[in-house]
């Protein structure tokens, strides 16, 4: 408690408990009160709970911290029942909760392509993935970092299986039609 920043928490506190504790500056700094300002800028949760549980062993005996990411969000785009942006309060969610948080697929997601794009230091890369696949797990790729983009493409026949009672019809019709003048050639030239 003799951490507590009270003054800055006074109108989170009022809104939500969830929402006590601290933000980090724009420089990756988060400032603890006796104990100054604590770069934490491209640590993980994991590794933001350590330094700082570390940190504060100085003072206290066992400390114990709470770390929540609370602008965590990501996009799911394309194939999917319901596209948009998401909130999440959870910093170890992956890329097939992503997508059943979006409804999950649609009949017409190709599987084996989804590409997810990330952020890092500035530069947007883009990954293809196969939620199919059994290594997907253990990828750099399966669970997502905040602001990552999920598009799930289609597959290639979509348009065919859209259309495809049209399709089917159209195929007999020409295949009748073409019977059809094959037998009054046939016919005539008897």
């Amino acid at each position: 408690d003799i951490f507590k920043d009270e003054s800055s928490n006074q109108n989170m506190r009022n809104l939500d408990p969830i929402l006590t504790g601290y933000l980090i500056d724009s420089n990756g700094y988060i400032s603890l009160p006796f104990v100054g300002d604590i770069l934490v800028q491209r640590l993980t949760v994991r590794e933001v709970r350590e330094k700082l549980n570390q940190i504060l062993s100085e003072y206290l005996e066992s400390p114990v911290t709470n770390i929540r990411l609370i602008s965590f969000n990501y996009t799911v785009m394309g194939e999917v029942i319901r596209q948009g942006k998401f909130d999440t309060f959870d910093d170890n969610i992956n890329i097939l909760e992503a997508v059943a948080t979006a409804g999950g697929l649609t009949q017409f997601a190709n599987f084996k392509s989804v590409k997810l794009i990330r952020s890092e230091n500035g530069v947007s890369t883009m990954h293809y993935l196969n939620l199919l696949d059994g290594d997907l797990q253990g990828s750099d790729y399966f669970y997502l970092r905040p602001n990552d983009v999920i598009i799930v493409d289609q597959l290639n026949n979509k348009n065919f299986r859209l259309n495809s009672s049209r399709n089917i019809a159209l195929i007999l019709t020409t295949i009748t039609t073409a019977l059809t003048v094959l037998l009054a050639v046939d016919n005539l030239s008897r």
